[in-house]
């Protein structure tokens, strides 16, 4: 192997490196990491335009936000936060059991 076709192959793997890690950058910015790093490595800087143009993704928790426990529609379930009824006795999502103190007792 000549030593000229290796440096080539380094500078195509180096090359190549660059594009997805720039195209994850871009994509990091969007909301759309993986995809930035699929379009870099497919297209390189077009790949780039591309994911730079697609609308930014609006992050949303796995858990709801949590809220006071004196609010007027529930309270949060003590396992998922989901916000739940005051007339319920467990969480529709996880079932878990939650009891509300008696204040008369």
């Amino acid at each position: 192997m000549d030593i000229t076709v290796l440096i080539y192959i380094i500078a195509i793997i180096i090359g190549t490196i660059i594009n997805v890690a720039i195209g994850g950058w871009i994509g990091s910015t969007k909301g759309r990491t993986g995809m930035g790093q699929l379009l870099g490595f497919l297209a390189g800087p077009l790949g780039w335009l591309i994911i730079a143009l697609l609308p930014t993704i609006q992050q949303t928790s796995a858990i709801p936000a949590r809220t006071s426990i004196h609010a007027s529609r529930g309270k949060p379930c003590p396992m998922c936060g989901l916000l739940i009824s005051q007339g319920n006795t467990k969480c529709p999502s996880c079932d878990t059991p939650v009891f509300t103190p008696n204040r008369y007792a």
